[in-house]
């Protein structure tokens, strides 16, 4: 049901490049967002709830999936549209955020429980992960995968991981350090605005391939995409124009 480029990230690390994967479904969009993966690194403060629950909220982060949201809304009139997130009092903060913008209704939003057997054409992920959090609950967060793997699945179109990405590169160790990795090296090939890359990578991932997005080669050399098989050989692709 998702982009290449969205289930690709867990073919390759929750189903060990098991999944028969097609593209015929993203065609069927014309949306102004582009398909696939993007990210929003935003660097907030996670905080824990008072009372009971103590559970974990980030109201930058929070803010920043809701403005994105509600953008993503307002150009594309009835798509479906979800907010996910692991913690309850990140919910509830959004939740009330989406009040105060009249979009309640219309977006869904909800934990990776809620979106169980769910999928929407635009999925916001906000992890809440930054500087302040306790190490345990980073590893929530992480364990089991299947938190992290609905979270990104849910997505048919485009998925967006709004959060302190760098934090979680820096400090997780898991399948959210690997997304955060992910998503940034999805973001340098937007960057670059190479088209042509991102066409290819999207090819690649299609035939079941998991390769390493602008590679360096001996910490000298940097090429477009590294593919390592399971016999050794090593292929270095460089991509040229479209």
């Amino acid at each position: 049901r998702s982009d290449p480029q969205i289930i690709g990230f867990s073919n390759a690390h929750i189903y060990r490049s098991g999944l028969n994967l097609s593209e015929d479904q993203a065609k069927n969009y014309r949306l102004q967002q582009e398909a696939g993966v993007h990210m929003v690194q935003v660097s907030g403060a996670s905080q824990r709830q008072s009372g009971g629950s103590r559970s974990w909220f980030n109201e930058t982060e929070a803010k920043k999936a809701v403005e994105k949201a509600a953008s993503i809304y307002e150009e594309n009139r009835g798509l479906e549209i979800g907010i996910v997130t692991p913690y309850r009092a990140q919910l509830d903060l959004i939740k009330e955020m989406l009040q105060e913008t009249g979009m309640l209704e219309g977006i869904k939003s909800g934990t990776a429980d809620t979106y169980q057997g769910d999928e929407r054409d635009i999925m916001i992920f906000s992890p809440v992960i930054s500087s302040g959090m306790a190490p345990g609950s980073i590893n929530w967060v992480e364990k089991p995968h299947n938190r992290i793997n609905v979270a990104v699945t849910r997505a048919r179109h485009s998925l967006y991981v709004i959060g302190d990405i760098n934090f979680c590169v820096s400090n997780c160790s898991g399948i959210l350090q690997k997304l955060a990795i992910y998503c940034r090296a999805i973001n340098k090939m937007r960057e670059a605005n190479s088209p042509g890359e991102l066409e290819l990578h999207k090819l690649l991932t299609l035939q079941g391939y998991n390769p390493e997005i602008h590679y360096f080669i001996n910490n000298d050399m940097e090429v477009d995409f590294f593919i390592k098989s399971d016999t050794g050989v090593k292929l270095a692709i460089e991509v040229d124009g479209s």
